[in-house]
């Protein structure tokens, strides 16, 4: 199964849902995505394969099917904010009525934006980001991930670097809830590896990020 049918199949499951407590005669999914502000290009990218996704099932404008359910699709740009998310979350919620919220971009965000999702009884398809809280102690039957949960990767990759031996190592990630799950599940595995986490703000600009990179060349001590 695609990850576009994965979502589909959550959201129409959504709005069964919806219609049996609301007489919801259509689908409704609210897309909010980063479209403006530093990771706008990735935001764009889920866009495009969003619409993609679409177009592949047949879903050209409002009042098309998707799953035998006529759809409306409604559109926000959380800006790569958090409070702009949650903003952008509850006005389609309270006026669009929205059964689905799908997209959403960077795990930040979708931790921000899964309290008031859940208890207003909507779904949450998160497209992109995979917050290990998610899949653990906040996991809720109205979420969905299309993606991965954020700390395997580096949990594996950790692992290898368990078994080839290395001694030292630099971890350096943007300080939120990714990053977080990136360092998390790198520093998993126990081993005699030699860990110096760094956190570092999602720069701007690369040129940002400079400060941070310059303290690779520094002594273990004085990294950590």
């Amino acid at each position: 199964m695609t990850a576009f049918r994965l979502a589909l199949s959550g959201a129409v499951s959504a709005c069964a849902l919806a219609a049996s407590s609301a007489s919801a005669q259509d689908l409704r999914i609210g897309f909010l995505n980063t479209t403006s502000g530093n990771i706008a290009v990735v935001g764009k990218h889920l866009e495009n394969g969003w619409k993609l996704g679409l177009a592949s099932e047949g879903w050209k404008q409002d009042g098309d099917k998707l799953g035998g359910t006529p759809t409306r699709v409604f559109y926000a740009d959380d800006q790569g904010k958090t409070d702009v998310g949650v903003r952008e979350a509850e006005r389609m919620i309270r006026n669009e009525r929205v059964q689905v919220i799908a997209g959403v971009l960077a795990a930040n965000i979708v931790m921000a934006v899964s309290k008031p999702v859940f208890d207003a009884n909507v779904s949450l398809i998160a497209m992109n980001a995979g917050p290990s809280p998610l899949a653990g102690l906040l996991c809720n039957p109205l979420f969905v991930s299309t993606s991965f949960v954020g700390d395997l990767n580096a949990e594996a990759t950790g692992e290898l670097a368990n078994r080839d031996g290395v001694k030292s190592i630099v971890l350096m990630a943007p300080n939120y809830q990714a990053g977080k799950d990136m360092l998390a599940g790198f520093r998993r595995k126990p081993g005699e590896s030699a860990f110096c986490p760094l956190y570092a703000h999602l720069p701007a600009q690369l040129h940002h990020a400079r400060p941070f990179l310059c303290k690779l060349n520094a002594p273990a001590a004085a990294v950590g």
